[in-house]
């Protein structure tokens, strides 16, 4: 039979077992929601450079970004297969708006010193590229993603922009969070309990010797 103090060690170390379950619960569950809000922003930055890389296709074939009429498609296309996407465009250096899709209000938190940032060039050794490869913001209820489109000579001539709702994106890794929490979850318990047990008879060892 375990003695008084003994008892008192079990009941710490259960304690100690309980605080250790909530607190990796919860640093679990923060790291969890920052992995999957940083996919979501990934795939946005991917459905971004889709577009930049099917109109930079065009201007290698020698059609002007007034040529390729199938960007208004292309776009439309993105915002149906994201249901995030608030809206998307593709704006000009001279900052005409050739397509877009979508709400033009989701645009209107928009900055123009990140567009020129996309927009910005430098010429190392006579070979113009960007200097920005990519943007993403938060700004109010928006995330904003932007890559620049380069001509054939790599000189940045137009970005292109997409709009998502935050709270939709949000909505949707926390989708895929709720799946994912209850293993985690139980990982956390099973473990804690284990190493409850573990110092339970680490502690009564010595009353049986």
């Amino acid at each position: 039979m375990l003695s008084h103090e003994t008892r008192a060690m079990v009941r710490l170390s259960a304690i100690f077992s309980l605080i250790l379950v909530a607190l990796s619960i919860v640093l679990i569950a923060f790291r969890i929601e920052q992995v999957l809000l940083e996919f979501a922003q990934s795939r946005g930055v991917r459905a971004a450079h889709q577009v930049r890389e099917q109109i930079e296709g065009g201007i290698r074939l020698g059609l002007t970004l007034s040529d390729q009429t199938h960007m208004a498609q292309w776009l439309k296309r993105q915002h149906s297969q994201e249901s995030a996407l608030a809206g998307a465009r593709v704006q000009s250096e001279s900052g005409e708006t050739i397509a877009s899709e979508g709400s033009e209000a989701a645009f209107d938190q928009l900055n123009p010193v990140w567009t020129a940032q996309l927009l910005r060039a430098t010429d190392p050794a006579g070979k113009h590229q960007a200097v920005v490869n990519a943007i993403a913001r938060r700004l109010g209820s928006m995330a904003y993603i932007g890559v620049p489109v380069a001509d054939a000579a790599g000189r940045p001539i137009a970005v292109v922009w997409l709009a998502f709702d935050r709270t939709a994106l949000e909505q949707s890794a926390f989708s895929i969070l709720r799946v994912l929490w209850p293993s985690a979850a139980f990982a956390v318990v099973l473990l804690a309990f284990s190493l409850a047990a573990f110092l339970a008879c680490l502690i009564a060892w010595p009353s049986h010797a």
